[in-house]
């Protein structure tokens, strides 16, 4: 993906307010595109299932460094009705590869300063191996499909122009890799509920498309250019 043009993006002024949702009316899985800080017990809340007994998540901060770099912050923009889009069919992708309870995908906009996260994945499975893999696949995909780009400031460099940046690194490889794994069988439904703040959620829900799964590889995925990743398998019983 290339740079944000003017067609996907829009001024940080009119962006503050964007919080964007979308459920899944038949499966419950949960979407999220927003400038608010996110919050991993709230994500892990929306998969969390009786009928679960693993619950995997991911998670990507902004870390201090890269390249020999001081990273001061990381600034995200998107095409958020797209981007919603694209998380569904990663969810889709996820249940025909593996027997899941319920997949939620949030992203953050705006600025993410160190420490701070900027993505979140939780994959809810009666048992952790297909949670985990779940998540690893999901991450992946994330970073390979969904319309978000991210610009990196650094200390060297701040109050000068940073150049904005695809959301990936090495997902090609990692995805290639993966896709010798992966069992299971699901389906998500058409139907679906929305719900959100500001222009920039007109038509998110549209096109909803399910797909052939790919299968993912154990392990949690790494996080993209600045942004450092933090991935857990756990649950009762897993």
């Amino acid at each position: 993906m290339g740079a944000p043009s003017s067609e996907t993006t829009s001024s940080p002024a009119a962006m503050a307010a964007v919080r964007c949702e979308l459920r899944d009316a038949t499966t419950g899985d949960y979407f999220c595109v927003t400038h608010d800080p996110l919050d991993v017990g709230r994500v892990c809340a929306e998969v969390g299932r009786a009928s679960a007994g693993a619950i995997s998540t991911f998670v990507g901060t902004t870390r201090d460094h890269f390249q020999g770099k001081r990273v001061v912050r990381l600034e995200y923009e998107g095409y958020v009705p797209m981007a919603l889009k694209e998380m569904r069919k990663i969810a889709a992708q996820v249940r025909a590869k593996w027997a899941v309870e319920c997949v939620a995908l949030v992203h953050r906009l705006g600025l993410v300063p160190v420490g701070e996260s900027s993505v979140v994945i939780a994959v809810a499975s009666g048992h952790r191996l297909e949670a985990i893999l779940a998540t690893h696949f999901a991450i992946d995909t994330l970073k390979e499909t969904v319309p978000i780009w991210k610009k990196e400031v650094y200390a060297e460099e701040e109050g000068m122009q940073a150049a904005w940046k695809a959301n990936c690194e090495g997902c090609a490889r990692s995805l290639k890799a993966s896709r010798a794994v992966g069992t299971g069988t699901g389906a998500g439904g058409p139907d679906q509920v929305q719900r959100g703040r500001g222009h920039m959620c007109a038509g998110a829900g549209a096109g909803a498309g399910a797909g052939a799964g790919a299968g993912a590889g154990a392990g949690a995925g790494a996080g993209a250019g600045a942004g450092a990743g933090a991935g857990a398998g756990a649950g009762a019983g897993a």
